[in-house]
């Protein structure tokens, strides 16, 4: 499941390779979902494992969507 202080991890690891002159690729495996995806961008993650929420979705075609729309809303 999804640990909440992964937020505050992220940008601590984001800030910290940008004052060394770094763009991190981080990547986050483990408890994303629709409602935190946006979050966990805007925190500096780069990539986003989504397979337990794709594969235990009732309809992964609707969990892909999902996932989409909370992309774009973030960026909007």
């Amino acid at each position: 499941s999804f640990l909440q202080g992964t937020y505050s991890k992220i940008q601590r690891l984001t800030q910290m390779c940008q004052q060394i002159g770094h763009i991190p690729l981080i990547e986050i495996d483990g408890g994303v979902d629709d409602v935190n995806a946006s979050l966990l961008k805007q925190a500096g993650a780069s990539v986003l494992v989504a397979g337990n929420y794709f594969f235990s979705h009732s309809n992964p075609r609707q969990a892909v969507d999902s996932l989409r729309h909370s992309e774009v809303n973030r960026s909007a």
